[in-house]
């Protein structure tokens, strides 16, 4: 079997991910993954490096055998995450397999060894490019088709996998976003004390909140659409939280998505409301002062990555992330 590296991320931790491919680990686990679909014996393998981080790299794997060519993905991470592997497949086993309306990625293999899990390539667009490039039947479509996903695995999904989402640990980094922000100088200065003078007043009671399963970082590129199926990706952050951060997390997502293509926060507020008309309607009603709340630490957090975290900083991103999180909770 012949390994092909393609051109791909550039990131400088890419280089420390490739070099799996060289390892026997690897190579069986491929072979054994294409013996038991069916496949035959895998010829050439091509990995295209799609996204690398500092912690774990995404790959895509098109292997050819004599019978074709199949695509999977290939996630590689900097210590074992087999417990990601684990939690897919009970939500497979709940209902969100590949054949389902509502789905995730199959998990096809995990070798601990290399800390390398295996799953399906999903078929289809991601809703953040369908959001942007669609008309406003298709944006309003892909929106309610994502708030459908999302209130059917709040609704339906396991309870029990991962951690709690401790919202006093999340209150001590809040601290030192606002504090970074403040540091860069004004408007920062004035805007970013204020926040979280908000937040530190407006903190949610954790006993009173209702406790679901969570994607942990659901937002339209995470989200792939085709016929018949909705199937959510990169549940690396899962885990069991509030339902109303999720639903922030997404519609501040989306929002921020036509201020950096199209220079407006709001530009997909009638795509937001289909999004929230369609997770109700699966979910029930989401707390609308929870959702705020979220949505506020929510532009914080995105705001201090603009400014702090983005190169070149993105100083009129990040006051904007703020001035919307101040309007929100005015």
């Amino acid at each position: 079997m012949r390994i092909e590296l393609a051109p791909g991320d550039t990131h400088a931790a890419l280089a420390d991910f490739t070099a799996l491919l060289d390892r026997q680990e690897f190579h069986a686990a491929v072979d054994q993954l294409a013996g038991e679909r069916g496949w035959g014996a895998p010829l050439e393998v091509r990995v295209q490096p799609l996204k690398a981080h500092r912690h774990r790299c995404t790959f895509d794997l098109a292997i050819r055998t004599a019978a074709g060519r199949h695509a999977i993905i290939g996630k590689a991470y900097r210590r074992d995450r087999a417990d990601i592997f684990e939690a897919m497949d009970a939500f497979r086993l709940a209902g969100f397999g590949p054949d389902a309306a509502f789905s995730i990625p199959e998990p096809l293999a995990h070798v601990t060894s290399i800390s390398l899990r295996l799953e399906e390539r999903v078929p289809g667009a991601s809703a953040q490019d369908v959001l942007l490039g669609g008309d406003l039947d298709a944006q309003l479509t892909a929106a309610r088709r994502c708030g459908a996903w999302l209130g059917h695995f709040h609704a339906t999904a396991p309870r029990r996998l991962g951690k709690r989402i401790d919202l006093d640990a999340e209150a001590r980094r809040w601290e030192e976003w606002a504090a970074q922000m403040a540091g860069a100088g004004e408007p920062f200065a004035r805007k970013a004390p204020r926040l979280l003078q908000w937040l530190r007043a407006s903190l949610p009671s954790a006993a009173a909140a209702v406790q679901c399963a969570a994607h942990g970082s659901y937002i339209p590129d995470h989200v792939i659409l085709s016929d018949g199926r909705a199937a959510a990706i990169d549940l690396d952050e899962y885990g069991v939280g509030d339902p109303a951060r999720e639903v922030a997390w997404f519609l501040i997502s989306l929002r921020r998505m036509t201020m950096k293509h199209a220079g407006d926060f709001h530009a997909l507020d009638g795509a937001a409301a289909g999004f929230l008309d369609a997770y109700t309607a699966v979910a029930g009603p989401i707390d609308p002062a929870r959702t705020r709340f979220y949505a506020a630490v929510e532009c914080l957090h995105r705001g201090r990555r603009d400014l702090l975290a983005h190169t070149p900083p993105q100083a009129a991103w990040a006051e904007t992330m703020l001035d919307e999180a101040l309007r929100e909770v005015a």
